[in-house]
């Protein structure tokens, strides 16, 4: 996820400094996505599988997309509103290379957990 988040962080830096060059802009929005969605995907995915119980996984993972929808689909476009207003559309894209930072300090947070079977391999040992 460190990697992911540094990927997304470094792809938001070249988009914000390329200046009029259509096939460059492109590629780093395609990178930023890239990198972007690997990170959704862990979150969603095995994070949230191996944090909690799995009775909890599936309200766990719904709590995750959840608040992603309400932060990026709700208050986002009203912050990022208030800082082209204020600061000028130039400089939009610093809100999402913060937020991604401060995403970045949490996965460094995260500590490994051992998953969780839910089923026994007949036959197996422990």
């Amino acid at each position: 996820m460190a990697l992911s988040s540094v990927g997304v962080f470094i792809s938001l830096l070249l988009l914000v400094n390329t200046k009029q060059s259509v096939s460059l802009l492109f590629g780093f929005l395609f990178l930023v996505h890239f990198f972007n969605n690997a990170l959704i995907t862990l979150t969603v995915g095995p994070l949230c599988s191996v944090a909690v119980p799995v009775s909890l996984m599936a309200t766990a993972s719904g709590l995750v997309i959840a608040v992603g929808k309400l932060f990026g689909g709700g208050l986002a476009p009203v912050i990022v509103g208030r800082v082209a207003e204020r600061f000028g559309i130039e400089h939009v894209l610093w809100l999402p290379i913060a937020t991604v930072a401060v995403g970045f300090l949490l996965c460094l947070a995260i500590r490994e957990i051992k998953p969780q079977s839910s089923f026994v391999i007949e036959g197996a040992s422990p």
